[in-house]
């Protein structure tokens, strides 16, 4: 999350180590059946592992370090994601190719199996709505791809998201709204966020979210939003081991507890594996309200 705005857009939001600790007794494993898939393999579209740049990782060794992780929890391919605009107007395209080329020689050094990918966060507040069709060529796609683009909005949510994905359009792109769980007003209620899709958005929910680090309303939300069929994919948009850690087991048990095999598989890999292709992403099967009760 850029900077600007930072701390109050996160104040509803961020945790101590406490409940990240009761996020972890929350988790019940999934149901032991032949037809779970295993965990591994998960590719993560939103991840803040580039040293330098924004409010990731401070050094080439924290950045490894959050690797390692990542590649501990089951991440095989991240899209090596850095704020554009807010307070990072500096980070270029290029700027980003070039650290997360630098990232990639120091995984294969440190033989750390890890694919990456450069990609950016747009904060696109209304200053840089008002330029966004002219800004577009200085702003980088998710995974470098040129037909997906990661983008967040002030926290205050802002009534142009139709206007956003018109001219995300013209650019032959489409936005996908980071952590969706994190605005009040599509978290309480759905209908929005209805709407958001119909306008054409692709979402995404944080993993740390599902697995209830922000506590059990915010998990029991987006609880409800992945069984009404209204997220696309699941990334951990991590920033470090410590402060913001990835957490993709404890999100992937639980998804596979709220629903069933299929959309986890939709959600941890499918989805993420089509946006990196360039193709479109699919919703998962809306669940029945009785399906719904017997998944609580």
């Amino acid at each position: 999350m850029a900077n600007q705005a930072g701390q109050s857009r996160t104040e509803g939001i961020e945790v101590d180590a406490e409940n990240q600790t009761r996020a972890q007794q929350q988790v019940t494993s999934a149901p032991s059946t032949d037809n779970v898939p295993p965990r591994g393999g998960f590719i993560d579209l939103h991840c803040h592992v580039l040293w330098g740049l924004d409010d990731g990782p401070r050094s080439p060794e924290e950045s490894l370090d959050l690797c390692r992780t990542l590649v501990s929890d089951g991440v095989a391919v991240v899209a090596a994601t850095c704020h554009q605009r807010g307070v990072f107007t500096r980070n270029r395209p290029d700027t980003i190719r070039r650290r997360a080329h630098e990232l990639a020689e120091q995984l294969s050094l440190h033989q750390i199996p890890l694919e990456i990918h450069p990609s950016a966060e747009w904060l696109l507040d209304a200053q840089t709505v008002e330029q966004l069709s002219h800004l577009v060529p200085e702003l980088l796609t998710l995974a470098d791809r040129q037909k997906f683009a990661l983008v967040e909005f002030p926290f205050q949510f802002p009534t142009y998201l139709s206007y956003v994905a018109e001219t995300l359009a013209e650019h032959g792109l489409v936005g996908v709204l980071a952590h969706v769980e994190k605005y009040h007003q599509l978290l309480t209620n759905p209908g929005r966020l209805e709407t958001l899709l119909d306008d054409g958005f692709v979402t995404q929910m944080n993993a740390d979210s599902i697995a209830g680090r922000h506590g059990q309303a915010v998990m029991h939300a987006c609880r409800s939003l992945i069984q009404r069929g209204l997220i696309h994919l699941v990334a951990s948009d991590a920033h470090s081991v410590d402060r913001r850690p990835p957490m993709w087991s404890a999100a992937w048990d639980n998804v596979l507890r709220w629903t069933d095999p299929e959309t986890a598989e939709l959600l941890f890999r499918t989805n993420p594996q089509s946006l990196i292709a360039g193709t479109p992403p699919h919703l998962a099967k809306r669940m029945s309200w009785l399906d719904r009760f017997r998944k609580r």
